[in-house]
Parts: C-alpha cells; sequence; structure tokens
C-alpha cells in the first residue's frame, strides 16, 4: 500500500466528529450529536434535535418542530408543508363525483329550481373549495 492509500484509510468520515487525535466520536442514537454532550440518548431516527441531542418540540404533532413551523395548529394526519396544511388536490374523479352529488339535489324547497345553489353551497362547505375557485 502506498502512502496515500495509507493516508485515507486513516480518514475519519467527513461530517462526523471527533476527538483530538482524529478519531470518531459515539454518536450511538444518530443524531448528529456525540455521546458525550448527548442529554437525550435515544432519540427516534429522522428526529430534530436541539444542540444538547434533544428532539425540538411540536406542539401541534405535525412532524414539523415549532421553531420552523409556520401553523403551529395543524390538524392531525393532515399533509404539511412548512407546518402548514396542504392545499388539497381534487382527482377528475372526485370532480365528477362532485357534479354527481350536486345534480342528485333536486328541487330542496319547492321554488321549481334544481336546488344548485343550496348543493353547491354544501359542496364549498364539505370539501373547503371556496367560492372564487
Amino acid at each position: 500500500m502506498d502512502l496515500k492509500s495509507a493516508w485515507k484509510s486513516l480518514n475519519t468520515q467527513n461530517g462526523l466528529f471527533t476527538n483530538n487525535k482524529g478519531c470518531p466520536l459515539n454518536d450511538t442514537d444518530n443524531d448528529g450529536v456525540p455521546d458525550h454532550i448527548d442529554l437525550c440518548q435515544n432519540t427516534l431516527n429522522n428526529t430534530y434535535v436541539d444542540k444538547k441531542g434533544c428532539q425540538l418540540e411540536d406542539i401541534d404533532n405535525d412532524l414539523v418542530p415549532n421553531l420552523w413551523d409556520e401553523c403551529n395548529n395543524t390538524p392531525l394526519d393532515s399533509c404539511v408543508k412548512n407546518g402548514c396544511p396542504c392545499l388539497k388536490i381534487y382527482t377528475q374523479e372526485d370532480m365528477d363525483n362532485m357534479v354527481k352529488y350536486i345534480l342528485q339535489w333536486g328541487d330542496t324547497n319547492d321554488d321549481g329550481f334544481i336546488g344548485l345553489m343550496e348543493a353547491i353551497n354544501a359542496l364549498e362547505i364539505s370539501s373547503g373549495v371556496k367560492k372564487n375557485n
């Protein structure tokens, strides 16, 4: 083995914390905080932690820590982006079913007209679609 190859084999993986001899420090829970300063050594994988190795608070449990969460009251099981609910995307089938639903209303108040406005208002409320959309 030549000197260059020997030197490369001794190098610590990039991004790891090392001691004063260049040896990697243990990080048992793989949170990026070495065990000797990690106050919470059992954090789950893919969890955001502070500089002490403890999980960052997430009051609405949307997996976006409060520090970066733009909406700290996201409903459970919501699609989130930056901590805020995602816009709901409707498929063509969803839209077809909505039209069928509206057309089934018929004349709801005996005014001689199909109850489209009532059906549309109910649909707006149930789906979250705004009138201007």
